[in-house]
């Protein structure tokens, strides 16, 4: 009888009761020393707002101070508390860079001249601005003919044209554009040999052309002067001189090597400076005679560019000029 109230007095001795336990907690947590429950809940407590490491691809952060592991241990040895991390404030992603260029550490000079590189390799320039420093071997060119015991480039002028004043037009980039490339709409296919090869040259005639050579034609001795071969320029020119107006045409052989660019020079032509006008896109194609250019920008498919007929009522004026050179040097 009196075994059974001492094993039982011993296993409640043994095994602390609910209350005992209640209680004990209630005083280790006045005393301020933290239990095993209250750590495991300030373990979930910490987890749950501890910032996740890796952030979402659509508010990317920056990281902007990492405490490390050996850090943090004694930080939070010292304070108690869960290491924490500091973020700034999200970045918007750049979307304006391409992915060659994230991986291609090129400057925006290189990109620009590949760009230009990859421009000009669809146009047909015949090399008509070298562009190398040592330039190929020359092409064998036809002799130039020549007027007179001044061995000028152009004959004496024609009746019908005196009293006017000599414009000097450039062809390509200027009047018209040629590709060897598929063009569409294009305006003449011509067909040139190289190389004992036949090629389709697409042939694209800039805005107003037409009208600019009818008008033109009345006031001035239009003369084409193109640093192209004249296979090439001629066939063009056959089917662009509509109104007939062009009196004269000079080819690649007619210009000066200067320093590796074709040079017109004006002074060849037989014709009173004071009354020649040259319209070329290539400022190193009138060096020598900058007083007697009228510059126009290069011109490639821009189907709504119209200064050639804004050039209309300028050169109507200076047709009237006694000296173009002073009219000219101001736009200089």
């Amino acid at each position: 009888m009196s075994s059974k109230p001492q094993s039982t007095r011993s296993g409640r001795q043994g095994k602390p009761s609910f209350f005992r336990k209640f209680f004990g907690n209630l005083c280790s947590c006045i005393q301020g020393a933290p239990t095993e429950d209250q750590n495991e809940k300030a373990t979930i407590v910490s987890e749950s707002r501890r910032p996740s490491q890796s952030p979402t691809p659509n508010t990317p952060r920056r990281l902007s101070r990492t405490i490390q592991s050996s850090d943090s241990d004694t930080h939070t040895h010292a304070t108690g508390h869960a290491p924490v991390h500091v973020f700034e404030s999200p970045t918007p992603a750049r979307t304006s860079v391409s992915l060659e260029s994230a991986f291609t550490p090129t400057n925006g000079s290189e990109r620009d001249v590949n760009e230009d590189a990859d421009l000009e390799s669809n146009h047909v320039h015949f090399h008509e601005q070298p562009t190398e420093v040592n330039p190929p071997p020359e092409i064998p060119l036809p002799e130039v003919k020549r007027y007179g015991p001044e061995q000028y480039l152009l004959p004496p002028i024609a009746k019908e044209d005196e009293g006017k004043k000599c414009l000097i037009l450039d062809l390509d980039e200027t009047l018209v554009h040629s590709s060897f490339k598929y063009l569409e709409p294009a305006d003449y296919v011509v067909s040139i040999e190289i190389d004992g090869l036949f090629h389709d040259v697409r042939v694209v005639k800039r805005p107003g052309v037409d009208l600019f050579l009818q008008k033109m034609g009345e006031l001035f001795e239009i003369v084409v002067f193109t640093a192209s071969l004249a296979k090439y320029a001629d066939p063009v020119l056959n089917m662009l001189d509509n109104s007939q107006v062009v009196r004269h045409r000079l080819f690649r052989e007619a210009c000066c090597n200067y320093e590796g660019n074709f040079v017109k020079d004006l002074s060849q032509l037989g014709r009173n400076l004071e009354d020649a006008i040259i319209l070329d896109n290539s400022p190193s194609s009138y060096i020598f005679h900058p007083s007697n250019a009228v510059p126009i920008s290069s011109w490639f498919n821009d189907m709504h560019d119209m200064e050639l007929l804004d050039l209309i009522p300028f050169l109507e004026q200076l047709s009237r000029v006694p000296d173009v050179s002073t009219v000219l040097n101001l736009q200089l």
